[in-house]
């Protein structure tokens, strides 16, 4: 008997509706579910709520706001009989319950009156999460009247409205008048939410068609001659060959793919321009090598020009390489002129070493610009400057002349 009270007590009640589904039902009788929170419906019970009722069926939760004992059980049962609410006071409810054959339950009136106090708490949670419940449920079947007009659109006005539904029991459930626009308000913006929603799908997919559209036309682009696709020699090909889309889609897409072009031709040429300056960079090197060469092999001298040199190398792979492709750096007659430079700065170092040696006092001539006594002879000189400063080789060649005038002959 016990157990049965305990199902019909209000407490029951304020556990199921504490979870955020409501068991709405529509105009046929047909149960849904709606979440409050995430403002989803559904048909089929969902879990959460199915669990609700389930704990509920096998008691309830056990707090302070549910009853402590059997007798509280059966007095609860007395004041919700009565119609007793939380609003009541206990003189009000005395005068109700009195009467009743299980009034005396609860042995003593303080304790009747402190049950009454754990009752009234206890409605006073439910009364509130019901008139919440009741609240949602009105605004839901309102905004179902409006969803089942499909005439109810983003724009309709709101006089339209209040002459076609405003007799239903739906609206008039809403008794504010500032309540009712506002759900309608709400209402269309949902619409209007809705609406472009499908429009932004619908043009995405649109999108997608007419890009797969431009690729098929295999377009191309060459910013460095200036050939670009134009708009007004496509358009005709284009527009009307996806249902449904609009001219300013295709032109927008027409853009898009133009930019989409665009950048795989700079990331295309700035990985040639990559590989035409790795590709100069070695020829370059190769070419400075064929240069150090003829330094070694005294083909290239500090007093040679480019005249001089140009017979040595123009039929080589290295020279032939780098003609045309000197675009980023220097072309072979500037690495001519470094190499003769370097040259001719190696030169000067070894004159200076000469200068200084020719200053010591031992080697002093008496008669100006002659030879000394001691070397009389260039053979004498080179054998003096390998044996002093171990020089050899044309840079000894080149002192001579240079300090002495005349080409040696022996």
């Amino acid at each position: 008997v016990g157990n049965s009270i305990v199902k019909s007590v209000p407490v029951a009640a304020s556990a199921v509706t504490s979870t955020s589904w409501r068991e709405l039902k529509t105009r046929d009788g047909r149960p849904y579910y709606y979440n409050s929170v995430t403002q989803k419906t559904v048909w089929e019970m969902p879990k959460e709520f199915s669990d609700y009722l389930d704990f509920m069926q096998r008691g309830g939760p056990k707090g302070r706001n549910t009853p402590s004992s059997e007798s509280d059980v059966i007095f609860w049962e007395i004041l919700r009989e009565r119609r007793v609410t939380s609003k009541w006071t206990w003189e009000e409810a005395l005068r109700a319950i009195i009467t009743h054959q299980n009034y005396k339950c609860i042995p003593t009136l303080q304790e009747r009156k402190a049950s009454f106090q754990r009752y009234c708490e206890a409605m006073r949670s439910v009364e509130e999460e019901e008139a919440r419940f009741q609240t949602l449920s009105r605004k839901e079947s309102f905004k179902s009247m409006l969803a089942s007009d499909p005439q109810i659109t983003s724009d309709t006005k709101w006089s339209d409205v209040v002459d076609k539904f405003g007799k239903t029991e739906a609206f008039t459930a809403i008794s504010s008048s500032k309540e009712r626009v506002q759900l309608f308000e709400e209402y269309q913006s949902e619409l209007r939410r809705t609406e472009l929603e499908s429009v932004w799908e619908r043009r995405k997919e649109n999108s997608k068609q007419i890009a797969s559209l431009l690729k098929s036309l295999n377009l191309s682009i060459d910013l460095e001659r200036g050939k670009m696709p134009e708009w007004s020699s496509l358009k005709d090909k284009l527009i009307g060959a996806i249902p449904g889309a609009d001219a300013m889609e295709y032109l927008l897409a027409f853009e898009e793919h133009i930019q989409e072009l665009i950048k795989e031709f700079q990331v295309s040429r700035r990985a040639e321009r990559q590989a035409e300056l790795l590709k100069e960079v070695e020829f370059r090197e190769a070419f400075k090598k064929l240069l150090d060469v003829l330094i070694e092999q005294e083909i290239l001298t500090p007093f040679c020009t480019w005249s001089s040199i140009l017979p040595h190398i123009q039929e080589t792979s290295e020279y032939k390489n780098l003609l045309g492709i000197y675009l980023y750096g220097s072309c072979p007659i500037d690495l001519f002129y470094d190499a003769l430079d370097r040259c001719q700065q190696a030169y000067l170092i070894e004159r200076c070493r000469i200068s200084d040696f020719f200053m010591m006092s031992e080697f002093k001539s008496c008669e100006a610009d002659s030879l000394p006594q001691k070397f009389r002879s260039f053979t004498q000189f080179k054998e003096a400057l390998s044996q002093s400063l171990g020089l050899e080789g044309l840079f000894v060649t080149y002192a001579y002349m240079e300090l002495y005038g005349p080409e040696p002959s022996d």
